[in-house]
Parts: C-alpha cells; sequence; structure tokens
C-alpha cells in the first residue's frame, strides 16, 4: 500500500509516525519510535529556511517500521510511504 501527502514541516515527525499507523491499522503509540530510525530534529532542520531566507530543496529517504519514506521538499514539503 502507498500514501502520498503534501505537508508544511511543522510537525512533519509526527505526521509520518501517524500516517504509518493508518496503513498499519494500529494506534501510533505501538509503532517503534522514529528517532531509532532518523533524527527527527535533522528531519525538521532539513526544511528551515537558509541564512539568505531562501527555502531548500532536496531529498531525504529512509525506511521506518517496515515502510520506506521519501520526503521530498521544495516550496512544499511531499512525502511518500510505501
Amino acid at each position: 500500500m502507498k500514501r502520498v501527502f503534501e505537508l508544511e514541516s511543522v510537525g512533519i515527525c509526527d505526521r509520518i509516525v501517524v500516517e504509518v499507523a493508518k496503513l498499519e491499522g494500529v494506534d501510533p503509540i505501538v509503532l517503534p519510535p522514529l528517532y531509532r530510525t532518523i533524527d527527527p530534529d535533522a528531519l525538521s532542520s532539513v526544511f528551515a529556511e537558509t541564512r539568505r531566507g531562501t527555502d531548500r530543496s532536496g531529498r531525504v529517504a529512509f525506511r521506518y517500521a517496515g515502510y520506506d519514506v521519501t520526503v521530498e521538499f521544495g516550496t512544499t514539503a511531499v512525502v511518500t510511504i510505501e
């Protein structure tokens, strides 16, 4: 099963856990902590503006709870979980 969604950078880590829980049909609390896979602070900081005030763009991919998670960002963040 695949899930794709756009979101704001604020709360991205929580949203990833919630969306994986929906795919699994479980409460998010039963999933492993995201920090065991990727540093949530580092993932969130990827979205921070540069010192010059411009948006960053790029792609981060990692495996979480048996799913491949890809976060592509530019003007908006697009998350794909499969």
